[in-house]
């Protein structure tokens, strides 16, 4: 078995579960009742579901209060995007920066913030307006 067969087969077998979350709800996750969790990850999530960046952190801080203490937080975000369309119909984003977006996981209770940036111009035909995208690490205090 080649070295990439093998980290896929172990991380298929450390995945215990893949849930349903809500993160507009008080109790993200609804009835079940599986967490805190090692890990959380959130990809493109929370710049589409928000109004603004007050809503931004709140949602933040409901996603955040599913790490358990010393866990990973995996944070994937556009950076500049105004909105997004699907090719019929265009959905406003709240537009982020990486400062903020840094910031705003820190109040949330995160140390070891680190992140890469991917720089992508939209070209002609494209269906966002953002200038980067933000792959954000962190991990959560000890209480």
């Amino acid at each position: 078995m080649r070295d990439w067969e093998a980290r896929q087969v172990a991380l298929r077998n450390a995945i215990q579960h893949v849930v349903f979350c809500d993160v507009r709800e008080e109790r993200p996750l609804g009835t079940f009742d599986g967490g805190p969790y090692d890990v959380v990850s959130s990809m493109f999530l929370l710049s589409t579901v928000g109004k603004d960046r007050a809503d931004f952190d709140e949602i933040l801080s409901k996603l955040c209060s599913l790490v358990k203490p010393g866990g990973t937080l995996i944070l994937v975000c556009d950076l500049e995007a105004t909105r997004y369309t699907d090719g019929r119909v265009s959905y406003p984003l709240i537009t982020l920066d990486a400062p903020y977006i840094r910031q705003a996981v820190r109040n949330s209770g995160f140390t070891d913030v680190e992140d890469d940036i991917l720089f992508f111009r939209s070209t002609e035909g494209m269906n966002w307006d953002g200038t980067s995208y933000i792959y954000l690490t962190a991990r959560k205090c000890a209480e």
